[in-house]
């Protein structure tokens, strides 16, 4: 029987990118703070790694980085131009960059997905990816107008995601060589 890994990963992919769509056109501080996390550069990496991750082996993982962030920036233009009544041409041509850097990018995504198990270096580098990469872009691209309360509730949310995932990849390491636990 066939896995159902790549549909799962194709589903959280368009739903991603659909409610990023829809977050981006609310003006509700809920939705304000959602989409300042969502649409961080992290959170998008991060559904690349996680596609990886599902499908688990090198190639395939790969593949499913890039097709999860192309699905996503798929959802999110269908979903953008819908709900703002143009035409989904216009929204697709102005995705442009973002669809090369999917292309570029998000299958080494992917492949550091399928590592993330990996004991040693590799899958250190794979786990702590997300959260440093959530880390630094807080640091050099903070969402929002420095004074701004959804902003600053935004930049602490990435601190603290960030801060736990580095947490958890660690731990993770600590489990793999007892050695080091006591260091």
């Amino acid at each position: 029987m066939p896995s159902s890994r790549p549909l799962v990963v194709l589903a959280l992919a368009t739903g991603f990118g659909a409610l990023n769509a829809a977050l981006d056109l609310s003006s509700s501080p809920e939705a304000r703070f959602g989409g300042s996390l969502l649409n961080a550069g992290w959170a998008w990496a991060g559904l690349a790694v996680l596609a990886g991750a599902l499908v688990r082996t090198p190639r395939r993982a790969a593949a499913a980085g890039w097709l999860a962030t192309s699905a996503a920036l798929l959802a999110f233009a269908l979903a953008d131009a819908l709900l703002r009544a143009v035409a989904p041409a216009a929204t697709l041509r102005g995705d442009a960059t973002w669809w090369a850097a999917s292309l570029l990018v998000c299958p080494v995504l992917g492949f550091l997905g399928s590592r993330v198990r990996d004991p040693g270096p590799l899958g250190l580098l794979a786990r702590l990816l997300v959260p440093l990469g959530a880390a630094l872009e807080a640091l050099v691209l903070p969402p929002g107008p420095a004074g701004d309360p959804v902003a600053v509730a935004a930049r602490a949310a990435t601190w603290l995601l960030a801060a736990a995932g580095a947490l958890a990849a660690l731990r993770h390491r600590a489990r793999e060589d007892p050695a080091r636990a006591g260091r």
